[in-house]
């Protein structure tokens, strides 16, 4: 696994920057610049920084800006207001190395293909789409959730294979033209031990200004789960996680869902595309 870290580093080219994050003296800017001009990547306006955490550069660079009164901020909880010149959030990837996923006896399971673009989890928590913004994809997701989505045509060839705590409820499809193949949303009825990760819970009014997140600046997130907590549920393929994480009101909030490496190489052979990232059981 790799960690790499994200900022920018903004020229002040309107008096409304002055004064926020990001945005620094044209002296500072240039002298960046100059030490790192592998930093400037057209078209991108400003100098992106993505390097791994333990780089030598990216500790040069912010060595360089502590020096000149501008630091790194490292927290999720608390990140950096956009009216603060004096810091700059941070952010990060995590990425897996194809064996680490191999490896793993779990994964949080990404689907990367879109099955509609404007559909959302409506008040009484099932997803609803419209006809007209389908996709062909027989598995994914919806643009704005993290649930995986499928067919009915597949989901009887994932029945086929009996893979413990799977389900599935009935996807929502307004519109006058019937769809060609119903959808389903694919659940389990094993929810898993609440995360040993930091939590981040904030609340607000209005609702679309809250949200449930660990508080990590990497994602995607390494969920840690208790191994003997977990255990006790005895032997599944298909999990969610207690926390629904997400922003915005509570029903638009959704757990992941945790699979097992024999789900995971059905749906390779299967060649449904998703992404994989491993949890940690300790």
């Amino acid at each position: 696994m790799k960690l790499f870290v994200n900022f920018a580093i903004r020229q002040i080219v309107h008096p409304s920057h002055a004064g926020t994050t990001e945005h620094v003296p044209d002296e500072i800017y240039a002298e960046v610049l100059r030490r790192w001009p592998e930093l400037q990547k057209p078209p991108l306006r400003g100098l992106h920084i993505h390097l791994e955490k333990d780089s030598p550069t990216l500790q040069d660079i912010l060595k360089f800006l502590d020096e000149h009164g501008i630091t790194a901020n490292w927290s999720n909880a608390s990140r950096v207001p956009y009216n603060d010149p004096t810091r700059i959030q941070m952010s990060g990837e995590r990425k897996f190395d194809p064996d680490e996923v191999q490896r793993a006896r779990f994964c949080i399971c990404w689907p990367e293909s879109i099955i509609s673009t404007m559909g959302s989890r409506e008040k009484d928590g099932v997803l609803e789409a419209q006809r007209r913004n389908l996709s062909r994809q027989t598995f994914g997701r919806f643009q704005s959730s993290r649930s995986l989505v499928c067919t009915g045509t597949l989901r009887r060839e994932f029945e086929s294979q009996n893979f413990d705590g799977l389900s599935f409820v009935p996807v929502r499809i307004t519109g006058k033209v019937p769809p060609v193949d119903s959808l389903w949303e694919l659940r389990s009825d094993i929810i898993l031990p609440p995360v040993l990760n930091p939590l981040l819970d904030k609340t607000a009014e209005p609702p679309v200004h809250a949200g449930f997140w660990v508080d990590d600046i990497y994602t995607p997130w390494l969920l840690r789960f208790g191994l003997k907590a977990v255990e006790a549920h005895g032997d599944f393929d298909v999990a969610l996680t207690s926390e629904h994480f997400g922003s915005g009101p509570d029903f638009l909030r959704e757990p992941y869902m945790i699979c097992s490496q024999r789900f995971q190489q059905w749906c390779a052979t299967k060649k449904l595309k998703a992404k994989w990232w491993p949890v940690v059981f300790e």
